[in-house]
């Protein structure tokens, strides 16, 4: 269950700082060619030292008695290049910070009180 978790907050992440760097590319063509606006995104992206993107999410799920629910949450991805990387995503059922400082990553669910590392190999 912690890795699902884990994999559903990678990709929000990933989401996220794509879905803002996008806002940055799509005005470097004005006449709407999809391949030059995503260059122009990924040549900004590239020369970037340091990224920050901030995100909300809506979950909605529908219970058997056809209630629907909704959870709201929030977060913060952080990425400063080479190698590292700090993220955080609070709210609904969850309030989980990732770390990454080139060498150890850290994974700390505070709701439930649960933290993880795993050193990478060199």
């Amino acid at each position: 269950m912690m890795i699902s978790r884990m994999k559903r907050f990678a990709a929000m992440a990933a989401l996220s700082v794509a879905l803002a760097s996008f806002g940055v590319g799509a005005r470097a063509d004005e006449s709407g060619d999809a391949n030059a606006i995503l260059k122009a995104m990924s040549d900004y992206v590239t020369s970037q030292k340091s990224i920050t993107a901030a995100f909300n999410t809506d979950i909605e799920a529908v219970t058997p008695e056809l209630q629907k629910i909704q959870f709201a949450s929030s977060g913060e991805v952080q990425l400063i290049r080479p190698d590292k990387l700090h993220a955080s995503r609070t709210g609904g059922y969850t309030d989980v910070e990732l770390f990454f400082d080139g060498k150890t990553f850290a994974l700390e669910d505070k709701k439930v009180n649960v933290y993880a590392q795993s050193r990478t190999r060199r």
